[in-house]
């Protein structure tokens, strides 16, 4: 008879152990390749820190005083890569002076009041290999510079692209984004995927285009035209879309607000948002409009070039000092490729005696099928 096998549970337990060790050592190991030397480069330099050529009144980046292991700057053959960190506790100023290449940044405390700026001098690239954290003391500012981030971007803080070209993997914003250009010297902002709870502004002539999903569930997305945004779509589930300008690709409101509005620049009117693709409203949407923006176009409205599907909420208020008026007509929404459904809530504002509002959903604008509202005596 054959002599019964027992299974050896130590040994097995023991693998158990070692294969989660192991597991646990590559999810936290940094993101560099074998054999590379990592370096954790702090900022020193504080608030003033030491001068390059006495030119600044900041710290500056290739000046060695400033950090706590040389100037940080991975070595061209990829042997050596910098974890870096601005945030010395106080205030602290560093300029970028040089293009540097570093494997991840971190910006800044999670908490207190003293703030960590980086800035930079012009035509400046700043290349991050891993990841870029902007936390809530920490304000990254740069101007007509390159900034490229291949791992994850957060920022709890604050970050602002001014004339520059920045290019990002995945980008979740808790705070606020600033994006502005000038016509000669356009923002170009580029990234994978955005997840928005906090404020993204894009205005002036500036671009924002992502090529996944622009996903938010709060907070604020702010265009002002010339300026545009693009992505595959847009997921508002919450928060507000306010301003003037293109949006391109199909724009899907739920538990959300858009907000057009009339603006001015380069002697040319933007009259709320062209959309360049379908848009769709649902009845926990909110569609915002005022009336008084100017005569005798009178609100400032979204135009797609797609469907329009609504069934939401229209909200119209007035402009300061504004009344309405008996044959007072304006679109609210105007599809090229047609409008299905009926807003479930309207809120007007009361009409002139003897009058009321009147909303026809067949109608047409400059050829094309579009929602009117029409105040007209009783």
């Amino acid at each position: 008879m054959r002599s019964p096998r027992f299974r050896d549970t130590n040994s097995v337990g023991s693998y158990k152990v070692l294969f989660l060790l192991a597991t646990i050592a590559a999810c936290f190991c940094p993101t560099v390749a074998f054999g590379q030397t990592v370096v954790n480069d702090n900022w020193t330099g504080g608030g003033v820190g030491a001068l390059c050529a006495g030119t600044f009144s900041n710290g500056c980046w290739s000046n060695p005083a400033n950090w706590s292991n040389g100037v940080p700057n991975n070595s061209s053959d990829g042997t050596t890569v910098y974890n870096v960190i601005i945030d010395s506790g106080g205030t602290d100023n560093a300029i970028l002076d040089m293009n540097v290449t570093i494997n991840s940044l971190v910006l800044g405390g999670t908490k207190g009041t003293a703030v960590s700026t980086l800035s930079s001098e012009t035509n400046k690239t700043l290349d991050i290999t891993g990841s870029l954290t902007v936390n809530k003391e920490g304000k990254l500012d740069f101007k007509e510079d390159a900034l490229t981030v291949s791992g994850n971007t957060i920022v709890a803080g604050r970050l602002f692209d001014a004339n520059g070209t920045f290019s990002f993997n995945t980008l979740t914003n808790s705070a606020t984004i600033s994006i502005t250009g000038v016509k000669n010297f356009p923002a170009v902002f580029e990234v994978g995927s955005i997840a928005n709870t906090g404020t993204i502004d894009v205005g002036g002539d500036s671009t924002l285009n992502c090529a996944g999903i622009y996903t938010q569930t709060k907070g604020t997305t702010s265009l002002t035209g010339p300026a545009s945004i693009s992505a595959a779509s847009f997921s508002v589930n919450g928060g507000t879309i306010h301003g003037s300008g293109t949006i391109t690709g199909d724009v899907n409101l739920t538990g959300s607000k858009m907000v057009p509005v009339r603006t001015h620049a380069n002697s040319i009117f933007y009259n709320g948002f062209t959309v360049s693709g379908n848009f769709t409203g649902t009845n926990k949407s909110n569609l915002m409009e005022v009336f008084g923006v100017d005569y005798p176009l009178t609100t400032a409205f979204p135009e797609m070039s797609g469907m329009a599907d609504v069934d939401g909420t229209l909200t119209i208020t007035m402009s300061n000092g504004y009344t309405t008026y008996v044959g007072q007509t304006s679109p609210v929404v105007v599809a090229q490729a047609g409008i299905i459904g009926t807003f479930t809530t309207l809120n007007l504002p009361t009409p002139p005696a003897g009058a009321s509002w009147q909303i026809n959903y067949n109608a047409v604008y400059n050829n094309y099928p579009a929602i009117v509202i029409t105040v007209v005596a009783n």
